[in-house]
């Protein structure tokens, strides 16, 4: 499952095994997913992570990535 988001907005995405992510400005992305989620974040991006997903993802600026 592949899923982008820029600007400022919150996009939600549920996925059963592996994301691929790529936020920039200033987008909130929450993901749910059991083996991957690789991507980038830039700008003063979010990402929160559920699941017990492995995180391999490039952060730039002022990006921050949660695991909950």
């Amino acid at each position: 499952m592949k899923a982008s988001s820029s600007k400022k907005g919150i996009r939600m995405v549920k996925v059963f095994l592996m994301a691929e992510v790529e936020l920039s400005g200033a987008s909130d992305m929450r993901v749910s997913a059991a083996e991957k989620v690789i991507g980038k974040a830039s700008g003063a991006s979010s990402l929160y992570v559920t699941g017990n997903a492995s995180v391999d993802v490039m952060i730039s600026g002022a990006s921050s990535v949660s695991k909950r």
